[in-house]
């Protein structure tokens, strides 16, 4: 063999020794050897070849003070409880577009605050927290839950209903000695 094709064998070998340094020497592929701004996350290139910086942490939705449309069930034994609530949450500029209702078992001994979940279930829940923390702690002296709407009250509301009200004993206890 000549001093020439030496060479061409010495260049090919090092282009695949080369290559599989490249894709197996830095962790696990080509974006574990990009710098990171904090652990655990990796930049990718951007089409221009520049790393594009890491995404935003979800931050949750500012909840809504007025507009959201609700329903209020009464899960306790005070005739009219509901529609009292329910009245309050409309004059304070939320939208009831049904009338309130009775439970469908009583008695509900906790009042719980419920959300639609689905492509909005964020901006839900926000506006969910939102009534409860402002309407109905006042009253309870503490945060009742926020919770995921049931399949049981899903079946009775519409669609349009994003937060349903679901009040306990633990309300009607609080509003009569309050």
């Amino acid at each position: 063999m000549n001093l020439g094709a030496w060479r061409v064998v010495i260049v090919v070998a090092l282009v695949v020794v080369g290559a599989a340094v490249l894709a197996n020497g830095f962790g696990e592929g080509p974006a574990a050897a990009l710098p990171t701004d904090s652990p655990g996350q990796t930049q990718s290139p951007s089409p221009t070849g520049a790393p594009t910086p890491p995404s935003s942490p979800e931050t949750t939705p500012e909840p809504n003070t007025s507009g959201i449309v609700v329903k209020v069930f009464n899960g306790t034994a005070v005739t009219g409880l509901a529609g009292i609530v329910q009245q309050e949450l409309v004059n304070e500029g939320q939208v009831a577009p049904e009338e309130p209702a009775d439970a469908p078992a009583k008695p509900a001994p906790k009042t719980i605050v419920y959300f639609r979940g689905g492509a909005e279930a964020d901006q839900n829940r926000a506006d969910a927290t939102y009534l409860a923390e402002t309407y109905l702690e006042p009253v309870l002296g503490k945060t009742p839950r926020v919770d995921e709407l049931s399949a049981v009250y899903e079946d009775l509301v519409g669609r349009r209903i994003a937060v349903v009200v679901l009040l306990g004993e633990d309300y009607a206890r609080a509003a009569e000695t309050g």
